[in-house]
């Protein structure tokens, strides 16, 4: 029996067989086996690193909204403000939906994740899926904004530095490192962080 056949033992009361999970990654509810690979080593990132991609992608959005505005006033003389927030609304839409529900999904990186070199990956390093990219991004960011922060908070309080929009999606923010072509997962310095 291993040491890590003992303490599952010891946690579950048992003293039957034991499945072997270790190399797996965090287990979840939705997924299908053939998402169940290995884990992969993964060093999590820094809340600062975080912190920043959140400001440049801020500032990505607000870039596209004074441009909205810009083109509009430029377009037409007069213009009711209505109308002007509409199309900075649209604008600011479209520009938040290809950088953090398409780009997420295609790369695994926003537009600020890229220029900090942080990366989302799910439990077995690949970019998220179409539905946890939408679930982490809206209801994820969601309750952490209404608890007031404290969902982005979380992060100091995790062991793998995860916020609330982590948890529910179930993914994590990873410093970007080396990419393996052959096996299309990451290296990192730390193992067992994932």
């Amino acid at each position: 029996m291993t040491a890590g056949e003992s303490l599952v033992r010891a946690r579950e009361g048992t003293n039957g067989p034991v499945e072997q999970t270790e190399g797996y990654a965090l287990t979840l509810p939705w997924a299908e086996e053939h998402e169940r690979a290995p884990a992969v080593a993964f060093s999590p990132a820094s809340p600062l690193l975080r912190l920043e991609a959140f400001f440049l992608d801020l500032l990505l959005l607000l870039s596209a909204v004074a441009v909205t505005i810009f083109v509009t006033l430029t377009l037409r003389e007069r213009l009711l403000l209505a109308e002007l927030m509409l199309w900075s609304a649209l604008a600011a839409g479209f520009v938040w939906g290809v950088n953090h529900l398409v780009l997420c999904r295609v790369r695994g990186q926003s537009v600020g994740m890229a220029l900090v070199g942080i990366r989302l990956v799910r439990p077995d390093g690949r970019p998220p899926s179409w539905g946890r990219s939408l679930l982490r991004h809206t209801i994820g960011q969601g309750l952490a904004w209404l608890s007031l922060g404290l969902g982005f908070l979380w992060m100091f309080v995790d062991p793998r530095r995860r916020g609330w929009p982590d948890l529910v999606s179930g993914t994590c923010v990873v410093e970007e490192t080396q990419h393996d072509e052959t096996l299309g997962s990451y290296s990192g310095a730390s193992a067992g962080h994932l």
